[in-house]
């Protein structure tokens, strides 16, 4: 099976999709090396390490891309852990020898990012590299074990032996020789940004991918998004490697020994010149499909009124084989061209997702109408035609442009109950259906239940439509409420959970009425029982707070006038805990989101069931 097939059937198998391939130095390769570290049993690192009994190493790779004149790392499971040497015998096919050292890179949770509000992209880790013996080693903790090495300028075409072992090396060309006549950043360049000008320099957008900029393992794509990939000078032209922006202060605070400068330099430099060199080569197979792979590794979208935001294809197994198929000189142009159209052929066309249920109605007939949001991604930028249906009354939008949010409000079939119900939603020859919730919901007694409240959308999330990825609060951080009536009046009860040692100062619960985007009445309470009214004045300045150990709580008397001529509340909860993480109900809310989408909820169902008194 040729490659461009493979990546097809992985793509088609879906989430079973095959995960056996060959060992390769990407960023994705190294977490699952750490996996192999932490998960293998000793028999099995045994068996690898009688392989090659003369070496206290045993290496993963089966392939190893390198460039001469840079520093190398070659991923290794250590057959000894932290009792191996820290220097190694190394030498080229000519018999020359190299200095090479038995390295640990091992990460963890920087410590301002264990609580608040989640990024749009993953966190970027603390990374430390530490030689055997090192005390901060912990076996335990993420990491894995790599050879390094700096090879000369004159070493392209020779093996490269490591405690007996011969390792077959591909040798890069200097991705600076690839660059073409003219400006490295005009349109067409293998390296140029997929993103304009003014989306590169809105700072929401640098905001938002500040995260990859600190990751040794993913600056290569924040230079990619935003104009910087391209060499510079070439390999030999500054003797040893240049310094780069990578890790933060705090990082560089914590592994000042030159051994994880180098280290850590060498595995950024050493990825971003594999993208640099694979880019180049489709570039010059293909020039169309490497702008479309480029706009899917680091392309952004407008979704004003909120920022630029990045859309990022993720950084799995299935992006790590298009990187080592790009570079097997085996391929063939043509080949290469394939291969990245069947990557190509893996990515979502659109993002759909549902901002709110039920916060608009139709002014004729006062029905729930719910608020969509789309956002295009074909590969083409062309305009596709948007089609809704299924529970909602067909709609049609003529033409949606790429990468620029639209929202659509379509009519409920009127034949539809209340519940939860699928809109269809057609986008060119994509589709999805999102669940919405239909109708008013009744609240009957003892009360309606709203929660527990969900985080804000990850972009990770938000691109495949996944309500349940980084959906849950902290469990020492949940908030939930339930709506009741004591006697005439409606009352929203609400309870959220305190991380142990928290104060309770910084909490703030805002609660929501009437329709969205234009609320009749916006009540932000705080844990001291103030009730602050942000929007409409009216409402009760102060409402009763009960304080216990591990949660805090209220019950508050909603304002006169929440409740519409038609029995319907729109209501909506926000929370906002002590450590400045937001959550929300009925739905997810981006991060920049201004408000949450509401739930309309029927409140002559109570009444139907004839008096009741206060609880």
């Amino acid at each position: 099976m040729n490659r461009a097939a493979r990546l097809n059937a992985r793509h088609n198998a879906g989430p079973m999709r095959a995960t056996h391939t060959q060992h390769r130095f990407t960023a994705h390769a190294l977490l699952t090396l750490i996996v192999c570290s932490l998960v293998l049993p000793t028999p099995c690192l045994a068996q690898r390490a009688r392989r090659s009994a003369r070496s206290p190493i045993v290496l993963t790779s089966d392939r190893v891309d390198a460039s001469p004149g840079r520093r190398l790392l070659i991923p290794v499971v250590s057959a000894v852990g932290a009792g191996a040497p820290a220097q190694l015998e190394a030498r080229l096919d000519d018999g020359r020898t190299l200095d090479a050292e038995l390295v640990r890179l091992q990460t963890s949770d920087r410590p301002d990012t264990l609580r608040g509000a989640p990024s749009w992209l993953p966190r970027a880790r603390q990374w430390f590299a530490m030689a055997p013996g090192d005390p901060r080693i912990d076996l335990n903790t993420p990491g894995s074990w790599f050879v390094l090495l700096h090879p000369p300028e004159d070493s392209a075409g020779q093996g490269l032996w490591i405690g007996g072992r011969r390792v077959d090396i591909a040798w890069l060309p200097d991705p600076y020789t690839l660059r073409e006549t003219g400006d490295p950043l005009e349109a067409w360049s293998p390296w140029a940004s997929p993103s304009p000008e003014p989306w590169r320099a809105d700072a929401g957008f640098r905001s938002l991918i500040e995260e990859d900029r600190l990751s040794p393992a993913r600056q290569w794509r924040w230079k990619l998004a935003v104009g910087q990939l391209a060499p510079t000078e070439p390999f030999g032209g500054h003797g040893a490697p240049a310094p780069i922006d990578s890790p933060d202060e705090l990082q560089r605070a914590l592994t000042r020994a030159p051994l994880a400068d180098r280290a850590l330099r060498a595995f950024s430099e050493q990825l971003e010149a594999r993208w640099q060199v694979a880019l180049a080569s489709l570039h010059r197979a293909d020039p169309t499909t490497a702008r479309r792979v480029r706009a899917r590794l680091a392309g952004a979208a407008d979704l004003s009124p909120g920022p630029i935001v990045p859309i990022f294809a993720p950084l799995d197994t299935f992006t790590d084989d298009l990187l080592d198929d790009l570079l097997d000189p085996r391929e063939t142009d043509a080949q290469r061209s394939a291969i990245a159209r069947a990557w190509l052929g893996a990515q979502p066309r659109a993002v759909a997702w549902v901002i709110d249920d039920a916060g608009r109605s139709d002014a004729l007939t006062d029905a729930a109408r719910p608020t969509i949001g789309i956002v295009s991604l074909p590969d083409d930028d062309q305009p596709r035609a948007l089609n809704l249906g299924g529970a909602a009354q067909r709609v049609t939008v003529e033409s949606v442009p790429p990468r620029i949010a639209a929202g659509a409000r379509p009519d409920m079939d009127p034949q539809t109950g209340t519940g939860v119900v699928g809109v269809n939603v057609e986008l060119g020859a994509w589709s999805t259906s999102l669940g919405v919730a239909s109708g008013a919901l009744p609240v009957t007694p003892p009360g309606l239940t709203i929660g527990p409240l969900r985080r804000a959308w990850s972009m990770e999330s938000w691109r495949d439509g996944r309500l349940d990825i980084d959906a849950s609060a902290p469990s020492d951080s949940l908030c939930a409420a339930m709506l009741h009536r004591a006697g005439a009046d409606w009352r929203l009860y609400v309870e959220c959970k305190l991380p142990p040692g928290s104060s309770p100062s910084g909490e703030l619960v805002r609660v929501w009425i009437g329709p969205f985007s234009a609320p009749s009445s916006v009540l932000a309470v705080t844990s001291d029982g103030r009730v602050n009214p942000e929007l409409g004045g009216s409402g009760p300045a102060w409402t009763d707070v009960g304080l216990g150990d591990d949660r805090w709580s209220f019950d508050l008397d909603l304002p006169a006038g929440a409740v519409g001529a038609n029995g319907v509340l729109r209501l909506a909860i926000e929370h906002i805990d002590t450590f400045g993480e937001r959550t929300s109900a009925p739905r997810r809310m981006l991060p920049w989101q201004r408000e949450p989408g509401r739930l309309a909820i029927d409140t002559r169902a109570w009444e139907a069931l004839g008096p009741t008194t206060e609880r």
